[in-house]
């Protein structure tokens, strides 16, 4: 438990327009902060942003294996096969699908998905202060 020193009890409260309310709850998304209260209380302090990036060709090649994915189950499912060769496509598709595994690890596992960050900029969309 928080000693009283510890504990966060002094509010501080300021006003943003509407467009400025949203862009810090954008860059908010974008963290690893679980609440605006303890985002802000890091950005003021000036202690580091954990700030997620996200990889558009991963997210892509995700999409595209689940879509694959449904193919070949929807496949699988067809009546005009008989019974061998629906146990032979069974094992090519689970061949496929743990193929499909491997690389969804190692891209996952090459990738960069966070970094540090000292100070985003809120106010402009330009990233002031950023460490590459």
């Amino acid at each position: 438990m928080k000693s009283a020193a510890e504990k966060h009890n002094k509010p501080v409260s300021i006003n943003l327009k509407e467009e400025e309310y949203r862009q810090l709850l954008r860059e908010l998304a974008n963290t690893t902060h679980r609440t605006l209260s303890e985002y802000v209380r890091n950005l003021i302090t000036g202690k580091p942003i954990n700030v997620i990036y996200r990889d558009r060709s991963f997210d892509d090649f995700i999409e595209w294996c689940i879509r694959f994915k449904k193919d070949l189950d929807s496949i699988l499912s067809n009546d005009g096969f008989t019974d061998t060769e629906k146990q032979w496509l069974n094992g090519e598709i689970t061949t496929i699908k743990e193929t499909m595994l491997k690389i969804y690890d190692h891209v996952r596992q090459n990738s960069q998905h966070q970094k540090n960050v000292k100070r985003p900029a809120i106010q402009s969309g330009q990233a002031e202060g950023r460490e590459s």
